[in-house]
């Protein structure tokens, strides 16, 4: 009974450990000086591998969507705390288009599809809400 006993704590113990020493699932740091990136194309800062990386998991399967609504490009701006990029999917601009914003100050993105007669389609890390940058834009497009 001992035995038992002692094999069952050793196994917790093992398996605390084990548990314990899984690396963390942190998303990868974004560039120190995103500010650089103002008046660029977002295709410079999409080729960033922490962005790209952080974009594929944040839109998941609707990262292959995402890359061709953006596909035309504007150059990105900031706004208030965000650095906002967009763009549309050739031939169709107006009607299939998307964008992503950074926060500066919490590092967080965000991103939308938006097709003309579907409702956006948001996405946001952390689940944290969608930004008014972010609402803004795709208001400027139901108009």
């Amino acid at each position: 009974m001992i035995r038992k006993s002692l094999l069952v704590t050793g196994l917790v113990i093992v398996s605390a450990v084990s548990f314990a020493a899984q690396p963390s699932r942190r998303s990868p740091a974004l560039p120190a000086n995103l500010s650089k990136y103002i008046d660029e194309y977002p295709v410079k800062l999409m080729k960033v591998p922490a962005v790209k990386a952080r974009l594929k998991t944040l839109l998941g399967k609707r990262y292959g969507d995402f890359d061709i609504s953006i596909a035309v490009q504007s150059p990105m701006t900031k706004v208030g705390d965000f650095l906002l990029a967009s763009g549309c999917m050739p031939h169709v601009c107006t009607i299939n288009e998307a964008a992503f914003a950074i926060d500066l100050v919490n590092k967080r993105l965000h991103a939308v599809i938006y097709e003309k007669e579907n409702p956006p389609l948001y996405f946001n890390e952390d689940k944290k809400p969608t930004p008014q940058v972010l609402k803004d834009w795709v208001s400027g497009h139901e108009q």
